[in-house]
This record gives structure tokens, sequence and C-alpha cells, in this order.
């Protein structure tokens, strides 16, 4: 499932990317748009309270310390270079945008189990 999000949202900036070089105004990706599908890509909705926001999603991110290097704007355009930043110096312009969709997702994955103790991903409002 997270390969296929992970698929999923690289066609999307595909997409974006492809637009933002248009001449008429078209939608872009926001940063807070990224965040939420970075979560699910993760596999780590469970992590957010119930009808959660960009804002949980963000939240999320910023206590795994998963960031863009100017930090996150949730109405900014998500770029490369930001998820370049998010992965560290040791990613070239030329590595694939699958390729880094996918490791930010296992990264957040890892994080997740290694601060959870490996305890499955539960909404912190619900009952256990």
């Amino acid at each position: 499932m997270r390969l296929l999000t992970a698929v999923s949202l690289c066609a999307l900036l595909l997409v974006v990317t492809a637009q933002a070089g248009a001449e008429t105004a078209q939608p872009v990706l926001t940063q807070g748009e990224f965040a939420m599908i970075l979560v699910q890509a993760a596999e780590a909705e469970g992590l957010l309270p119930p009808a959660a926001t960009v804002r949980d999603a963000i939240k999320l991110l910023k206590d795994l310390g998963i960031e863009p290097e100017n930090g996150w704007d949730p109405l900014a355009e998500m770029s490369m270079e930001d998820i370049r930043s998010m992965l560290g110096p040791e990613y070239e312009a030329d590595v694939p945008l699958s390729q880094m969709v996918e490791e930010l997702s296992e990264r957040i994955a890892s994080l997740i189990w290694a601060k959870t103790g490996g305890a499955e991903a539960v909404s912190p409002v619900a009952p256990t």
C-alpha cells in the first residue's frame, strides 16, 4: 500500500511540476497537501486525531524531525528542493522523485516504529 501511495504522489508531483512552467495559473501541490499525503504514504494516519487537518499532519511530521529546510508553510508550493531538504545533502538533483518519496515514507515509518516501541499506530484520542 505504501508503494502505491508513493507512486500516486510522484505522479501528482510530476503533473504539478509540469504545470508550474505553464503560462496560465494552474493548481499546485501545497506543502500542507504533501504533508497529508506523506503521512498516508507512511501509513501513519492512526497517529492523527479523527478528522485530522493539514496542521495535524505537519505537527506529526515536525515531531518526527521531518520538515523542509525553511520549515512547513501549509499554503506554500511544494518543490523538489523542499523534498530533497527533508532527506539531507546526500540526495542530489538526479535522484528520482519516486525514490525520494519512498525513502521519506520509509523514514517516517521507522521513526514512528522507534518512537512507539513497535506498537501499532493508534489515534491518540481514541480509547485503547
